[in-house]
């Protein structure tokens, strides 16, 4: 790898770090987090939506994690079309949510979504 990849690499880990903040919105594959003061686009979330299980869904894509992403997806989407939540996620990203969130299994989200960011830099680099 030379010096010019080497730096793209780092370069698309700080990017991914920044999408990593609130990444819910990205894993149903919005393009930005909304903005605490504006309200939570449910046509763009739902293009999004579309758009990220075209890409993951078990039956088009034939990675070893599509299953684990495509549930992610489908369990992203079922938590922001939660008002409270998706409020309450917009304003203080999962590590300071105010409500109660036992039942959402966190690690496999995270992990559902390191596997996208993976899948991309795989990608990107072809």
């Amino acid at each position: 790898m030379n010096s010019n990849s080497s730096d793209a690499m780092s370069g698309d880990w700080r990017r991914f770090d920044k999408l990593n903040e609130k990444f819910l919105y990205h894993l149903i594959g919005m393009k930005n987090c909304p903005r605490e003061s504006s309200p939570f686009d449910i046509v763009e979330a739902r293009k999004g939506y579309r758009r990220m299980m075209k890409i993951f869904h078990t039956d088009k894509n034939h990675v070893p994690e599509a299953k684990l992403i495509s549930q992610a997806i489908v369990k992203a989407a079922e938590l922001l079309s939660n008002k409270k939540f998706e409020e309450a996620y917009r304003q203080y990203g999962q590590q300071k949510l105010p409500i109660t969130s036992e039942s959402i299994n966190w690690g496999e989200l995270r992990q559902a979504w390191n596997a996208i960011l993976k899948y991309y830099l795989e990608v990107k680099s072809r």
